[in-house]
């Protein structure tokens, strides 16, 4: 009797063997792979285990990626399972960052990775990290660069050195600062007094200063603008106002494409705010203000004696509203402000106080805006927040106040700092000596008070110590 075996069957069933095999071996592969969790200690460990540590050390912090710093005299890491990986021998241990943690010892630094292993001995005078998979070590009073199995990737030759990314970073070389890769060439050559790489996160150019004078370099890393103006900002917009000296010994401003370095708006005004929103404010040859659009056309009329740069489709402006004479200044000038929309319509009417005649915080954020009383009509003395009809939403009570950012605002009264709500709610009270930033991916607020440090989330909540 002649079999009838049909190939394709046996070609499709093998294929599945194969295909269920390998399906097995990547399963087992990820049962294997070493879960790091972070949180709360007493979440993260076994009850009985986080009771016993809980009698051994005097301190157990949040775990980062794995482990948790202990203390009993001094200070050392355990992992998930409550085992001491690091000893309790070591001065300070810093938080993870990326994927290491900095150690100090007899005021020697060194640094182990997120499992606590040593990679790099305490050997070191100096060490600080970017977030990034390089970490910035300090002997012989030079800085180098180790990568994240220890490995020295440059020479300890540097007077200063900041890792930007995976990619570059930034340091100071002979008194000169410049930017290498870690390969060693060099991105941007070590000429320039001082550096500002690709700082703007939605347009990364770099700002160089060399003497007096500014210059520009594109996000491919190439000189666009020489150390020839006299003032120059970056921004998100991809444009950028700069200052240049004139041969009849006049400052004139003009627009430029960052990536390209082409002149949009030529060297015609005397000065010029910011472009935003499609729109720039600049100042003309007889000290008035109007807005031009990005190919130079008069798109406001210059009738105003101030102007603001353009938020949320408002932008400030001001006008003369008299003199007053003053012991040191003499004639002083007095303002009134507004607000008008991007076809130059007065939307708040030209009534507002500015003293000063400044108006550079007055954009609208998150709906509201920066605005002063005071009984003097040349210095501010309370802050509050009006809306986009131009009454007031928060009531002027503060000595200082921040543009607000994520619905909160960082406000001070009596030299204290704070923070407000979009309700003109105290989240967090005024009562800190010092804001010390944002961290832990722009979510956690640090104040300062008395020397030691409080943590908050954006809802004024208080937490431990995010490290």
């Amino acid at each position: 009797m002649k079999l009838n075996i049909n190939k394709k069957h046996i070609n499709m069933n093998y294929y599945r063997i194969i295909s269920f095999a390998v399906i097995a071996i990547m399963l087992c592969a990820c049962s294997n792979v070493k879960t790091r969790l972070s949180g709360n200690p007493s979440e993260v460990l076994d009850m009985d285990v986080y009771n016993k540590l809980q009698q051994k050390y005097k301190i157990i912090k949040n775990f980062q990626e794995g482990t948790a710093i202990v203390k009993i005299d001094k200070y050392g890491l355990i992992d998930g399972n409550g085992k001491e990986v690091l000893p309790c021998e070591y001065d300070t241990i810093y938080g993870v960052k990326k994927c290491f943690r900095i150690i100090v010892k007899d005021s020697q630094y060194g640094v182990v990775n997120v499992d606590g292993e040593i990679i790099k001995q305490c050997i070191y005078t100096d060490a600080h990290d970017a977030r990034c998979s390089y970490i910035a070590l300090k002997t012989n009073d030079k800085w180098g660069l180790a990568d994240s199995l220890g490995k020295d990737v440059t020479q300890y030759k540097y007077e200063k050195l900041f890792p930007y990314d995976d990619t570059s970073f930034v340091a100071q070389y002979n008194g000169f600062w410049g930017v290498c890769d870690y390969k060693g060439n060099t991105l941007i050559p070590f000429k320039y007094d001082e550096i500002n790489y690709k700082w703007v996160e939605k347009c990364p150019v770099t700002v160089v200063k060399l003497g007096e004078f500014y210059g520009l370099y594109n996000s491919k890393n190439e000189l666009v603008l020489e150390c020839e103006y006299g003032r120059m900002y970056a921004d998100s917009s991809g444009y950028l106002a700069v200052k240049k000296n004139m041969p009849d010994n006049t400052t004139r401003c003009a627009l430029i494409e960052e990536e390209t370095g082409k002149i949009m708006i030529p060297f015609e005004y005397t000065d010029m705010m910011s472009y935003s929103e499609g729109l720039i404010a600049v100042e003309n040859l007889n000290g008035k203000w109007g807005f031009l659009d990005v190919n130079g056309k008069n798109v406001i009329p210059f009738i105003y004696d101030g102007a603001g740069n353009f938020s949320e489709g408002l932008a400030a402006v001001q006008k003369i509203s008299g003199y007053v004479y003053h012991s040191l200044w003499g004639k002083t000038p007095t303002y009134q402000a507004g607000y008008i929309d991007k076809k130059g319509t007065v939307v708040i009417p030209i009534k507002l106080p500015a003293f000063g005649g400044s108006i550079i915080d007055s954009e609208f954020h998150e709906g509201l805006a920066i605005q002063a009383v005071s009984k003097h009509p040349l210095v501010a003395e309370k802050y509050g927040y009006i809306d986009k009809r131009g009454n007031w939403a928060i009531i002027p009570l503060y000595d200082e106040a921040r543009q607000f950012e994520k619905g909160i605002a960082e406000v001070v009264i009596d030299e204290k700092y704070g923070y407000i709500n979009l309700k003109g709610e105290q989240i967090i009270p005024c009562s800190y000596d010092k804001y010390g930033g944002v961290y832990v991916n722009d979510s956690t607020i640090e104040m300062t008070k008395d020397g030691k440090k409080y943590y908050f989330n954006y809802h004024g909540k208080a937490l431990s110590n995010p490290e």
